[in-house]
């Protein structure tokens, strides 16, 4: 026979194994941090670039050529060329790929869900005759790719400010869903004939990388898909403007 003391050191045994068993240690996030990072540099004809990364856990990697523009500097027009853009394991100094797509600037991923598991990686960017001239790029990068929730309603906006002479005006857009952005640029003040206006990424520096630009008076518009996930809207002199001028640009996107 258990005396009351035995009895209730059962019951504490008992009570322990329950909770050991309803909470197994540390378990894995069901969705683990997801990193965002950005590989910038300039393209020569005929020439390749690399970057490599690290992961730390099994998952897939989003790959997003989202930028050529004109030249070296930071505030290039937007080009449109066909780049070969892979992902691969560093070797020597190259990066050997697992996986190549021909890719023009979108803000749509071009690699979207490639497994990998822990290790080191390298995302690497390739002109095979599309480029005339040295070009700056952005490829965005996102590993583990994060769950595609799309949610909200489709927003329309006004960027609506004064222009200085030969300098620029910039806002972020956070897109909470995969959807189409469209830009018009409703007016111009002054007597300036015609503004530059580009949409695309945020480089770590702050400055925006364009995939879509144009040189335009009012009118003047482009759409393009993007994917969930912040923008960078920019309007900036041409060499047009005499005085500060005001404007109006209409955005809506998802």
């Amino acid at each position: 026979m258990k005396t009351p003391v035995a009895r209730l050191a059962l019951v504490v045994i008992l009570l322990a194994s329950a909770c050991e068993s309803s909470n197994p240690g540390n378990p894995s996030p069901i969705n683990p941090p997801s990193t965002t990072d950005a590989f910038t540099g300039t393209l020569a004809p005929g020439g390749s670039a690399f970057y490599s990364f690290p992961t730390f856990i099994d998952g897939s990697v989003r790959l997003t050529l989202a930028s050529v523009t004109e030249g070296t500097s930071t505030s290039g027009a937007a080009l449109s060329p066909t780049l070969t853009l892979g992902l691969g394991i560093p070797s020597g100094t190259d990066c050997a790929p697992l996986i190549t797509v021909s890719a023009s600037p979108a803000l749509v991923p071009q690699v979207d869900g490639y497994g990998i598991a822990p290790g080191t990686y390298c995302v690497r960017i390739a002109d095979s005759g599309s480029l005339t001239a040295t070009s700056s790029f952005l490829v965005r990068m996102v590993y583990p790719n994060p769950p595609t929730i799309n949610v909200g309603d489709d927003k329309s906006d006004q960027f609506d400010t004064t222009l200085a002479v030969g300098g620029s005006s910039a806002r972020t857009v956070v897109a909470t869903k995969t959807g189409n952005v469209q830009v018009r640029l409703q007016s111009l003040g002054g007597t300036a004939s015609r503004v530059g206006v580009g949409f695309g990424v945020l480089r770590f520096d702050g400055t925006c990388a364009f995939t879509r630009s144009m040189e335009t008076g009012p009118g003047g518009n482009f759409s393009l898909p993007v994917a969930a996930g912040q923008y960078c809207l920019r309007v900036y002199d041409v060499g047009t403007l005499t005085a500060p001028t005001g404007f109006n640009v209409a955005i809506s996107y998802p």
